[in-house]
C-alpha cells in the first residue's frame, strides 16, 4: 500500500498536479507513522516478556518473526542475568570507607606518598589488583568495564590499579598507602 502510494504520488508530480501530490505523500507519511507507532506498541510487549521466563501461551500468540526477536531478546537478557549474578558472587567489596581523622595533616602525608608505589588491596586475589587512592577533585562519571564511577572530591575507595594509575596521571587522584585495614561489619 505504502509503494502505491508513493507510486501514484510519483505521478502525480510528473502530471504536475501538486495538491494531489502533497495529499498522497502527508497519507502516506500519516500511515507510516500509524505504523511505527503500532509496532512500537507491539515490541514494547515483546521485550517486556522476553526478560521473564517464556512460555506457550505467550510464544503461541507471536508471528514467526516475533518469536525469532523474542527468543534472541530472550537470550540476551538470561546471557547478562547470569554474567551479572556470577560476578557479583565472585566479586569482593571493591569500595571500603576509610575515616579521614586529622584533617590537613592527612592530605600533606597522600601528597608525600603520592611518589611511592601503589599498594595492593589486601585479600584480593587474581589478574585484577586493587589500589587505594583519594580523589582529589569533583570528576564527571567515568565508565569502567567493572563498573560505572562517581567520584568526588576527598573519596577515598579501591579501583582497579589500572585505572588508578589513568587517575594519578591526570592529576584527578594520588594514591594512598594502607597503614591499617578499616573493614565494616
Amino acid at each position: 500500500m505504502l509503494i502505491d502510494l508513493e507510486d501514484e504520488a510519483q505521478r502525480s508530480l510528473a502530471a504536475q498536479d501538486i495538491d494531489r501530490f502533497i495529499r498522497l505523500k502527508d497519507r502516506k507519511d500519516q500511515i507510516e507513522k500509524d505504523l511505527r507507532s503500532f509496532l512500537q506498541k507491539r515490541f514494547e510487549k515483546i521485550l517486556i516478556a522476553a526478560i521473564y521466563e517464556l512460555d506457550s501461551a505467550t510464544m503461541e500468540s507471536l508471528t514467526q518473526e516475533e518469536r525469532e526477536i523474542i527468543l534472541e531478546i530472550h537470550n540476551l537478557v538470561q546471557d547478562r542475568f547470569d554474567a551479572f549474578l556470577l560476578k557479583r558472587k565472585q566479586k569482593e567489596p571493591e569500595q571500603q570507607v576509610v575515616e579521614e581523622h586529622g584533617g590537613a595533616g592527612e592530605e600533606e602525608k597522600a601528597e608525600e606518598q603520592a611518589g611511592e608505589p601503589m599498594a595492593e588491596a589486601p585479600g584480593e586475589s587474581g589478574e585484577v589488583k586493587y589500589v587505594l587512592i583519594r580523589v582529589l577533585s569533583d570528576q564527571p562519571p567515568i565508565a569502567q568495564e567493572d563498573r560505572d564511577y562517581y567520584l568526588h572530591e576527598n573519596d577515598i575507595l579501591y579501583v582497579p590499579e589500572e585505572f588508578a594509575e589513568i587517575l594519578v596521571k591526570r592529576g584527578a587522584a594520588i594514591p594512598i598507602r594502607r597503614e591499617k585495614a578499616v573493614t565494616e561489619k
